[in-house]
């Protein structure tokens, strides 16, 4: 069972499927030409949902940003305080509404014990939608997360990456792996993608294993 959330044109979706001929994709995105987009790619194939939706930590409607690009649209603006550290023609070009949901109302409804893989790509919404599960992260119903993080801001008001593990410690998940991505002109990391791991998982899969040498 993965989700992939901000699935934009799918390419992770996509590596699920041909790598896990038994998955279940639910691929979350909440832009319009992309939904359509995703739905003529991925006609008759069983194991993928797109779910037009944006996750969050409540449920309801919500003002959405789109972007210049497709790949930056954020349920939050572009910053206007400190330093700017995003690509000058990435602005924001408008705003729509867009329905909310949270996963632990989703898997509620749709009668989901558990997601294997949960796969983060919200341009600054992932702790919400983290907070969204916290039914899900108290119970370990989560095995993996693989979040995208920022380590400098990119959208006004969004956490960066320590208030993303604190916010999972307090549910027992510890990182397994961190991945940095591209570096501003002045030598700051921007951002990059984080492996955690539930309590249950590390368990079974880590520390399982053989003594270090």
């Amino acid at each position: 069972m993965v989700f992939d959330v901000g699935a934009h044109r799918g390419r992770m979706s996509r590596l699920f499927l041909d790598a896990l001929p038994g998955v279940r994709v639910y691929a979350f995105e909440p832009q319009a030409e992309l939904q359509a987009y995703l739905r003529e790619q991925f006609a008759g194939e069983s194991r993928l949902n797109v779910i037009d939706a944006a996750l969050g930590d409540s449920e309801g409607r919500t003002t959405f940003h789109r972007g210049a690009s497709t790949a930056t649209s954020s349920r939050f603006p572009r910053n206007v305080t400190g330093r700017r550290y995003h690509r000058a023609d990435f602005v924001m070009v408008d705003t729509t509404e867009v329905r909310l949901d949270t996963l632990d109302a989703f898997c509620a409804r749709e009668g989901i014990e558990r997601i294997d893989l949960l796969k983060l790509d919200t341009q600054g919404g992932e702790r919400d939608i983290l907070l969204g599960a916290s039914g899900l992260l108290a119970a370990g119903r989560v095995e993996v997360i693989v979040t995208e993080f920022f380590a400098v801001s990119h959208y006004e008001g969004t956490p960066l990456l320590d208030e993303i593990w604190s916010l999972l410690r307090r549910f027992g998940y510890g990182l397994f792996d961190i991945f940095c991505g591209p570096h501003a002109v002045n030598g700051q990391l921007r951002y990059g993608d984080a492996i955690f791991v539930s309590p249950g998982f590390r368990s079974e899969h880590l520390d399982s294993a053989p003594p270090e040498p």
